[in-house]
């Protein structure tokens, strides 16, 4: 919906030969509304975490969290 208001803006936009200070605040309004629209759908970017794509795959292809490692072998004597 968000892009069909785009287009729309600028296909108007372009036929306007004197740009207005209507015309500015429209602008600025699709483009408050295109941020909060990426910060709904992409939070991870918008905090600052980097997060690979497959890591939720991964974690839930798992289904296990990873166990310390303990002694595998006796010590030696000594």
């Amino acid at each position: 919906m968000l892009n069909k208001q785009r287009r729309e803006f600028e296909a108007i936009s372009a036929l306007d030969f004197f740009p207005s200070d209507v015309q500015e605040r429209a602008k600025r309004a699709l483009a408050d509304a295109e941020s909060a629209v990426h910060k709904l759908l992409f939070p991870a970017q918008v905090t600052g975490r980097r997060q690979t794509p497959s890591e939720p795959l991964l974690r839930a292809a798992s289904g296990r969290r990873a166990s310390p490692p303990g002694p595998t072998a006796s010590p030696a004597p000594g």
